[in-house]
């Protein structure tokens, strides 16, 4: 009887050594680049970057139709410092205005198709040694419409996106003139 339970004792000890030896040989697969013989279902297709197709992946009744994007996408710098880039650009013109000292100044227009979007790249914040409270403080601004509120360019805004049919334009918070402009091309 007890060559029995001795016999079940080794059976088991040698299933979780091998289990535990499978599990260390995949994790190191995976470490160090192995191909595994079956892909995830995440893998991306070579000829096209897209993924394969599914039944999931089947349009539904609910979806918008999308707008194939028009123009091209740039991006705003303003001296190294605020970034915004900019997708469906038709153009980009230069427009000149005064200052209150009656200075003459020059910006930038973006013309751009409705679906446009504004995303901030770099937010251009002051470096915060400048201030008492040790933060740094914001710069830059937005112009919003239909309004005109103004909306305060942060680092928590990077990597946001607006609709530029929402935007006036960009602005210096403390000489508000404005340093890019946006205007909507109607179909």
């Amino acid at each position: 009887m007890m060559g029995y339970k001795k016999a079940i004792f080794i059976i088991v000890a040698v299933a979780v050594i091998v289990c535990i030896g499978l599990t260390a040989c995949s994790s190191s697969n995976l470490q160090s680049g192995i191909e595994q013989p079956y892909p995830s279902a995440d893998v991306v297709n070579s000829d096209n970057g897209s993924k394969p197709s599914t039944d999931e992946d089947e349009p539904s009744d609910t979806l918008q139709p999308t707008t194939e994007p028009r123009g091209t996408t740039e991006v705003f710098d303003y001296r190294d410092q605020l970034k915004i880039e900019v997708t469906n650009v038709l153009e980009i013109t230069e427009e000149r205005g005064t200052n209150d000292m009656g200075e003459p100044y020059s910006y930038s227009v973006y013309i751009c198709y409705p679906e446009a979007k504004a995303t901030i790249v770099a937010a251009g914040m002051n470096d915060k040694a400048l201030y008492e409270d040790g933060l740094p403080h914001p710069q830059y601004g937005l112009s919003m419409l239909p309004d005109d509120s103004r909306l305060k360019i942060t680092e928590e805004m990077v990597g946001q996106s607006i609709d530029v049919s929402e935007i006036k334009g960009a602005f210096h918070l403390e000489s508000s003139l404005y340093l890019l402009m946006f205007k909507i091309q109607e179909q």
